[in-house]
C-alpha cells in the first residue's frame, strides 16, 4: 500500500515569510554616527550644524575666527582642527557655550577648540553646563 503524504510546503513558507518579514519591520535599524562639516550639508555656522546633527554625530570645525555663542543639547561632539587655529568669540554680553540638558553626557566630546570672550560679569562664566 502506497502512503500519501500530504504537503502544506507552500503555506508554510509564506507563513514563515510573512512571519519573518513581520519581525523585519519592528527591529529597529542600527544608527550609525555621522561627521559634519562647518561650511557644508549642515550649515555655515556652528550654531547651525549643532541644531542639524543627531545624537552622537560630530561637528568639525575648520580653522578659522567664529563669533558666536554656541548651545548645546544633545550629546554630539564639536572638534576643532586646531585649538591654536579654531577660535570662538562669544557674541557680546553672551556666554561662548551652554551646556544644558541631561541627555549631554560624557559621550559628548569637545578637542580642537579656543574659547574666548564670554560673559563673566557678576560670577558667571564664560562657559556653562546646566
Amino acid at each position: 500500500m502506497k502512503k500519501r503524504v500530504l504537503t502544506l510546503t507552500t503555506p508554510i513558507a509564506l507563513a514563515f515569510i510573512g512571519l519573518f518579514s513581520l519581525v523585519w519591520l519592528f527591529i529597529p535599524a542600527p544608527i550609525f554616527a555621522v561627521d559634519y562639516t562647518v561650511g557644508g550639508i549642515c550649515g555655515s555656522t556652528i550654531q547651525a550644524c549643532i541644531n542639524f546633527a543627531a545624537p552622537g554625530d560630530t561637528i568639525i570645525i575648520p580653522a578659522g575666527n567664529y563669533n558666536e555663542s554656541l548651545t548645546l543639547i544633545q550629546p554630539i561632539s564639536l572638534t576643532g582642527v586646531s585649538s591654536a587655529t579654531t577660535i570662538i568669540q562669544a557674541v557680546a554680553n553672551r556666554r561662548v557655550l551652554t551646556v544644558a540638558g541631561a541627555a549631554v553626557d560624557n559621550s559628548s566630546i569637545i578637542s580642537g577648540l579656543t574659547f574666548t570672550g564670554g560673559d563673566v560679569s557678576g560670577g558667571g562664566r564664560a562657559a556653562t553646563w546646566l
